[in-house]
């Protein structure tokens, strides 16, 4: 309560406020909505926010803090709530524009709301203006679904008023249209536009009726509204044709002629006439008469007497004339209209001589009369007795001798012996043909003259409900708009019956199997529909109607109707499945077809056609066209290796007046061609040489083969082998793993490299090969260490014992490099100063080609290995720590160098970084270590020169064959150094070829050579170096280098075949002074 009370205060203060605003006392324009009637509850029907007052009064700050409330107007206006918040107006109740407005064209009602901002730096009521526009939603209804109409039959072009049909909608959906329903060239209609603007509508009469041709017409009057699917209403007019006395009466006989014996008895009938008249009721009704203006009436009066509803003439008194006179007279027969038409005709009636009497007729009636009038059924059987009559003739001989004839063949005489005759039926009657006979029984004698006599009566054909009631159609074709309204009209049935009365009284029944669908008028015969149709699900409806007269037994005819369910736009284009999955292989050509959408829309015509369109982004549309057939093609040639799948969205939808679509996802997997071939990883361009030691174990893997093909599935699926360069079966590959092995040993005596073409071939059709060539090298290896490292192998305890021994020297050799790193620099400076003034002041005579040679003792080969051996004793001395020094410097590979250049140069080259096994580089160090250090003799010959002692820092006993530089068996720096320790020598079996002997037969270390065999001679032709560096430098690969060259070249260092060599051998024989691995 007090919530609600600080509320109103609030709301007070804040009109209070806008009262005394600036703004206030200027009218705002209203707020115009439009919603349509019958729109549910909740129904958005307009923003007050989008208000054009608000967005230019109310600061853009402020705009998103408006709030608004609905005022109470106290009217009864259509309840609607406001959202304060947003301004949002939705409807509180169903409304109906003809409850509301009735027939007024604006139907219109407003509200207040107050707006305001949260500053309260703006406040106003707005008015809003809601219109409510009609809808199609009632049908155009007659005041009665049917009408009799009078007329006479003798009206001429007549109009007759008819109550229009009443629809309370408005505009183009109130009444548009009236058609006359099984129309003839009788009956019209005319439609007024009054002032009012309603329509006022007559039947016509187009021409004259006879009431004697036809006395009844039907006929139905159907009312239209504008809709879009136009609603219905049906007046059912009866037209009854009312009789006018236009007819006369006419005598059945063109002359009435009768002999009469004098001294006839008074009251004798001598003749009856009769008249019939086609018009009905009084207008039919005859009365006779002797006609008031002929001569000698009161004569005539005195003789004959007349039955004026019979038409008897009878004698008035006994007949006194002479035979032979004739009295002649007229009678009139005359109906009872308003305007009685009369008929005259002549009777003639002769006295004769009464010897000879006309026979005497009477007649009795054996079935019922009434009037005078014989009743019978038309279902009587042939020969029913309906009257006897008596001849009695007085006469003698041939007077006597009487012949009875009956006018009517429907009818016939029975003798019964001296009695007379039976009046009896002669064919069966039908009351639908005739239903009144006027028959007469004529009797005449065989006098001379003849003497005749006969008697009239009427037989009347009573009704039988023996006529079926006719449709005016066998079948009834008609249309219904499928989900239509219930109550709309389908069509109209009528139906005729022959009989009369109640018997032809008709009733309109549906059959059995329609009647949870339709219903039909019992009266009018107008059908109309009790539910919606669904033309996907039946499009025509065929039942049956029963038209049922009202007799007993009661006759039944039958009709059928056929409804066609027309079609609206009721059903979206459907897909049967969720997504559709196609394929299309790779590099077709562009506008290959991929595939066939297929939508189905239940309904026909241009609401069941369906068109297909791609959907989607500019920048996202596939490479695919879809027509409106549902062909789907691509747009170009596909390639499975960018893309291998495409999806997309399709639109399927339907022509109708309002269409309707479907979205469906497209999915087209690219498959794949053959068309890519396999790519080496390894092998490559880069990096397509391998190396693994001669002495490896076999098989010995080396390497794997490995390659991508971009392809799928079968054409993916590599097969690797070697096309060209086994020749020897030294290698063997795994086709599938591309594993290459080495399979026999071949022995060698330096590193020999084999070319090999390995291919790798995939399992697509045609089949795709790639080739590439591998180098495999194999290294000449330190045979002894191998057996060494074969032995620790296989030996537990050796290898243990090793590992200590390798550890025990590393560190004995860190600790000793530490100690000695401090006085390097110093000895090398100290070194260098006295190797240069000891070749340049003293033995600069003996220097040759890099070579210290006594003056004396100069030969063909280079120095003298005596002089050498003397001067190499004066100048060595001893010092561990340059011996060590050069355990670890790979810059001793370079002391032949003949340029400072060059030397400086390899003084600052540095050991590449090694990835071998540390227990196998402990080893070695240490064995090499070990060799130096016993070869005292060479070191200080080499210390005189200024040279380090080499070493092997390269191990070729790891195993590796991968083709990196990791210091492993797979770089080119693991070829043999081309300058050996004496135990290298034997290892390397170089202590023979590799190496020369001076005059003393003392191996010397400085150099190698080219192989050469036990007598001295070349056992591989050298290359010049020359030729070497000429090729080397002019390729930026060095494929054509060997792999001991590739690797002197690639860290600038003197190349093993610039180093020249001095064999102690004869002088005769000149030995080559480089030397390199040879190719296979």
């Amino acid at each position: 309560m007090e919530t609600m009370m600080a509320a109103r205060a609030h709301f007070l203060a804040c009109l209070l406020l806008w009262i005394t605003s600036p703004c206030h006392g200027q009218e705002l324009p209203a707020i115009e909505f439009v919603t349509l009637e019958e729109q549910p509850v909740g129904t958005l029907i307009g923003k007050l926010s989008e208000a054009q007052v608000l967005k230019t009064e109310v600061l853009p700050a402020e705009f998103n803090t408006l709030t608004f409330r609905l005022l109470d107007s106290g009217s009864s206006s259509p309840r609607v709530s406001v959202v304060e918040q947003s301004g949002n107006v939705y409807l509180e109740e169903v409304l109906d524009r003809e409850a509301l407005c009735g027939y007024l064209v604006d139907c219109q009602f407003t509200f207040d709301v107050a707006v305001r901002t949260a500053s309260n730096s703006y406040i106003t009521v707005l008015t809003a203006q809601v219109t409510i526009q009609d809808k199609n939603d009632h049908v155009p209804i007659f005041p009665n679904s049917f009408i009799n109409l009078q007329v006479s039959e003798n009206d001429k072009v007549t109009k007759y008023p008819i109550a229009p049909a009443e629809d309370r909608d408005i505009g183009n959906f109130s009444v548009q249209s009236y058609d006359i329903v099984q129309q003839s060239d009788i009956f019209d209609l005319e439609k007024i536009k009054n002032p009012d603007q309603s329509v006022s509508i007559q039947v016509i009469l187009k021409k004259e009726l006879d009431r004697e041709e036809q006395n009844r017409y039907q006929f139905h009057i159907v009312a239209k509204d504008g809709g879009e699917a136009p609603n219905s209403g049906t007046l059912s007019v009866s037209v009854e044709v009312l009789d006018e006395n236009d007819n006369y009466p006419k005598f059945l006989e063109s002359e009435y002629s009768m002999s009469v014996k004098e001294k006839t008895a008074a009251g004798t009938i001598v003749l009856q006439v009769l008249a019939t008249d086609k018009d009905i009721g009084v207008n039919g009704q005859i009365s006779y008469r002797f006609s008031p203006h002929q001569q000698g009436l009161e004569q005539i009066q005195q003789v004959f007497t007349i039955n004026s509803q019979t038409g008897e003439i009878s004698l008035a008194s006994s007949l006194s004339a002479n035979p032979g006179k004739v009295f002649q007279f007229y009678v009139d027969a005359s109906d009872h209209g308003d305007q009685p038409k009369i008929t005259q005709q002549v009777v003639t009636v002769t006295v004769v001589d009464g010897g000879n009497n006309p026979p005497e007729l009477q007649l009795s009636y054996i079935v019922s009369s009434d009037n005078g009038v014989m009743n019978i059924s038309e279902s009587a059987k042939n020969a029913t007795p309906l009257a006897h009559v008596r001849v009695d003739d007085s006469d003698s001989g041939l007077n006597g001798n009487v012949s009875c004839t009956i006018n009517d063949t429907n009818f016939t005489l029975q003798p019964v012996g001296t009695k007379g005759f039976i009046v009896m039926t002669n064919n069966r009657l039908d009351r639908e043909n005739v239903e009144r006979y006027y028959v007469t029984v004529f009797c005449e004698d065989k006098g001379s003259p003849p003497l005749s006599s006969h008697i009239n009566f009427t037989v009347n054909v009573t009704d039988e409900n023996d006529s079926i009631p006719r449709f005016s159609k066998g079948v009834y074709s008609a249309t219904f708009i499928e989900n239509a309204n219930e109550g709309g009209v389908v069509t109209q049935v009528s139906a005729s019956d022959e009989d009369i009365g109640r018997n032809a009284q008709i009733n309109y029944y549906l059959h059995d199997d329609s009647v949870s669908k339709f219903a039909i008028n019992s009266h009018t015969g107008v059908i109309t529909a009790n539910m919606k149709f669904d033309r996907e699900v039946n499009p025509r409806i065929t039942f049956r109607v029963l038209a049922v007269d009202g007799g007993n037994p009661q006759q039944t005819g039958t009709a059928t109707v056929v409804l066609t369910i027309t079609d609206i736009n009721d059903n979206a284009p459907s897909f049967n499945r969720s997504r559709i999955e196609m394929m299309v292989r790779e590099n077709r050509d562009p506008l290959t077809k991929v595939g066939q959408l297929n939508a189905v829309d239940l309904d026909e015509g241009n609401n069941g056609r369906v068109v297909y369109s791609l959907i989607g982004e500019v920048s996202r549309n596939p490479p695919f066209i879809v027509y409106q057939d549902g062909v789907v093609r691509a747009k170009e040639s596909l390639d499975r290796e960018v893309q291998s799948s495409y999806t997309f969205s399709v639109r399927a939808r339907d022509q109708g007046e309002t269409p309707l679509e479907t979205n469906i996802s497209v999915t087209v997997t690219v498959t794949d061609d053959n068309d890519n071939s396999p790519v080496f990883v390894f092998p490559n361009d880069s990096n397509d040489t391998v190396s693994i030691g001669y002495l490896s174990e076999t098989p010995s893997w080396i390497t794997k083969i490995s390659a991508d093909d971009r392809d799928t599935d079968q054409n993916k699926a590599v097969v690797y082998s070697i096309r060209h360069g086994n020749d020897l079966q030294l290698f063997s590959i795994d086709p599938y793993s591309g594993d290459l092995f080495l399979l026999n040993t071949y022995m060698v005596t330096e590193d020999t490299v084999f070319h090999l073409m390995v291919s790798a071939e995939d399992n697509g059709t045609p089949r795709r090969v790639t080739t590439h060539h591998l180098n495999v090298v194999l290294v000449y290896t330190n045979a002894t260490a191998m057996a060494h490292m074969s032995e620790s192998v296989g030996n537990k305890y050796i290898i243990i014992s090793a590992v200590v021994v390798v550890l025990t020297v590393i560190l004995s050799a860190v600790i000793i490099g530490l100690i000695l790193f401090l006085r390097r620099k110093d000895q090398r400076q100290e070194l260098a100063r006295k190797l240069s003034k000891d070749i340049q002041n003293e033995n600069s005579k003996y220097l040759e080609n890099g070579k210290v040679c006594y003056e004396d003792k100069q030969d063909f080969n280079g120095c003298n290995g005596d002089l050498y051996k003397q001067k190499k004793k004066k100048e060595v001395s001893f010092s561990l720590d340059e011996d060590m020094d050069n355990v670890f410097d790979i810059s001793s590979v370079s002391a032949y160098t003949t340029g400072k250049h060059e030397a400086e140069k390899m003084k600052t080259f540095q050991t590449p970084a090694v990835t071998y096994d540390p227990q196998t580089i402990q080893t070695l160090h240490l064995h090499q270590l070990l060799i130096q250090n016993n070869d005292s003799s060479k070191e200080k010959s080499l210390k005189k020169l200024g040279v380090k002692s080499p070493h092997d820092d390269i191990s070729d006993t790891s195993g590796e064959t991968t083709t990196s530089d990791s210091g492993r068996g797979g770089s080119d720096m693991d070829m043999p150094s081309c300058t050996n320790m004496p135990d290298d020598a034997k290892a390397f079996n170089f202590n023979g070829h590799h190496g020369y002997r001076s005059s003393s037969g003392s191996p010397s270390y400085l150099t190698c050579g080219p192989p050469i065999d036990k007598d001295g001679d070349d056992l591989v032709k050298s290359r010049p170096a020359s030729d070497i560096y000429s090729i080397s430098s002019k390729q930026k690969d060095f494929k054509h280098l060997t792999p001991r060259e590739n690797f002197e070249r690639k860290h600038n260092l003197q190349s093993s075949a610039h180093k020249h060599c001095d064999r102690e051998s004869d002088s005769s024989k000149q030995k080559p002074s480089d030397w390199s691995p040879s190719y296979v």
